[in-house]
């Protein structure tokens, strides 16, 4: 009673409100109920009618068909369009049957439909808008309008017992998070107006394959973010109908969009011809089924986690053009055993190679300065390194659980060693520490649980901070024979060496 109570006392609220800016329009507005289907009429020459909801002193239907027409005195009034909030949370509604009439379904029309299972859609709707079926759980059919051209923002999202839709070509527009959480939607296609897409499928956990019209559509379409494209969720990548497994990138193509195949696991293979000059940002990353690709020396870009967990991948070799290797790029890519990296990249970002367990060959070129932060964490197939000579600092965690390393050499050039840069690397016996270093940081070398001693060959004791070797049970340090009073009165290295020597009384095996 309540209800009906504040229903009524809105109901008349709008109508005063609605009927005071009618004065300035051409048509009269009015209601009235037909059945239980309250309609917003627009009395006049050219008059027609809106679903504004249901009257709730009537029982209600929970199968509703919409009519295409209402007679108003005498007149008879095409239903053009499902009003903002029309049936909003009605939870008696189980299936709707929307008229050809209609060209437009307003924000929050069907939201918290809760029972709502089918919609059968006529085909001269020309827009959904935002929140229009959200939350309708059980909703698992609706076909769309033909002549559909915008989906608003989480137009269905929450709809989690979608199975199945069919987007229209007419389609130029889909909002953002529009099918955000449909996890029972097994497939989606893309229409070919479709020029963007910004987290219309995230959370479709459920998606099998996704459908593009065309790989130049594909190629051309703009991601926002990785959850962005339905392949990072369907991982099946179709085109006109034919699953994908080699792909083989169109000349005319000049650079491949960002997150472009992100999570495509079916291809195989890539061919990307002597056009492309860049490659995106996440471009093909999680593509683990990737096995090979040719990437042509035209190419002088290549994005932060282009290839990230490509983890099919074996052999990469790097264009000759390319002077940075972006962080993440080939983040977990645990099958790649090589990486030719060229003599013109002058820096390699964080946790680039991070997790490349597989990696047995890295060849450091010598036009490196620094080696970023995480870069070769976890590489623990790595069993020899030899750090070039343009190199002068190795940042935090750069080489931390590369536990099959046995052999680290570096250049006398190192300045700087960062914090955890070695933690973890059980495999090393012994460690020669060059002339030029002046820091270590904190855990540099912590648990090192082989190595024997550690020779330093800097004349003036550099900086080492606390734990800088705990964990390696290491207890010798060999030093400059002339310099063995410095270090033993150097705080930092005589609290963590038991025993400091001169280099002449190491007797190398």
């Amino acid at each position: 009673m309540g209800k009906n109570i504040i229903w009524i006392e809105m109901r008349y609220l709008l109508t005063i409100i609605l009927l005071f800016a009618s004065l300035f329009s051409v048509n009269a507005l009015v209601f009235d109920t037909i059945d239980d289907i309250v309609y917003l009429i627009y009395d006049g020459s050219d008059g027609y009618a809106c679903v504004g909801g249901r009257n709730h002193n009537e029982k209600k239907r929970g199968n509703l068909n919409i009519p295409s027409k209402i007679v108003y005195k005498g007149d008879s009034l095409p239903v053009v369009k499902i009003h903002q909030r029309a049936f909003e949370d009605d939870t008696e509604l189980n299936s709707i049957k929307i008229p050809n009439s209609i060209g437009e379904i307003e924000w929050r029309a069907f939201k918290g439909c809760s029972n709502l299972k089918s919609v059968e859609m006529g085909n001269s709707v020309k827009r959904i808008e935002m929140d229009a079926f959200r939350d309708c759980t059980r909703l698992a059919t609706i076909n769309i309008s033909n002549s559909l051209r915008e989906i608003g923002e989480s137009a269905f999202s929450g709809c989690a017992g979608l199975l199945s839709i069919a987007l229209p070509n007419s389609l130029i527009s889909i909002g953002e998070l529009a099918f955000d959480g449909c996890a029972s939607l097994k497939s989606i296609n893309i229409p070919k107006y479709i020029k963007s897409l910004s987290k219309v499928f995230r959370g479709c956990s459920s998606l099998e394959k996704a459908e593009f019209v065309s790989l130049d559509q594909l190629l051309n379409l703009k991601f926002y973010s990785q959850d962005s494209n339905p392949l990072t969720y369907a991982h099946n990548l179709v085109i006109d109908g034919d699953e994908v497994e080699t792909l083989v990138i169109p000349s005319t193509i000049t650079s491949i969009n960002s997150f472009a195949f992100s999570g495509c696991s079916s291809i195989t293979s890539v061919e990307i011809p002597s056009s492309v000059t860049s490659i995106g940002p996440g471009a093909f990353i999680n593509c683990s089924g990737l096995k090979s690709i040719v990437i042509p020396n035209s190419v002088t870009e290549i994005g932060a986690s282009a290839f990230a967990f490509c983890s099919g991948l074996t052999l990469f070799e790097i264009p000759t053009q390319i002077n940075i290797i972006e962080k993440e790029t080939f983040l977990g890519c645990s099958g790649l055993i090589c990486m030719i990296i060229p003599n013109n990249v002058t820096e390699i970002g964080e946790k680039a190679f991070f997790g490349c367990c597989g990696l047995t060959n890295l060849v450091i070129p010598n036009s490196i300065e620094e080696i970023n932060n995480s870069t070769f964490w976890g590489c623990s197939g790595l069993i020899q390194l030899d750090i070039p000579s343009s190199v002068k600092l190795i940042g935090p965690y750069a080489f931390k659980d590369c536990t099959g390393l046995t052999y680290l050499k570096f250049s006398n050039s190192i300045e700087k060693i960062g914090s955890y840069c070695f933690q973890n690397c059980s495999s090393i016996t012994s460690l020669t520490l060059p002339s030029s270093l002046y820091w270590i940081y904190d855990h540099a070398f912590s648990n090192l649980a082989k190595l024997k001693y550690v020779v330093c060959e800097a004349v003036t004791p550099p900086a080492i901070e606390a734990g800088a070797f705990s964990g390696s049970n290491v207890e010798i340090l060999y030093v400059p024979n002339d310099q063995v009073e410095d270090y033993l009165y150097n705080r930092g290295w005589s609290y963590i060496f038991k025993e400091i020597m001169p280099i002449d009384d190491l007797k190398m095996p």
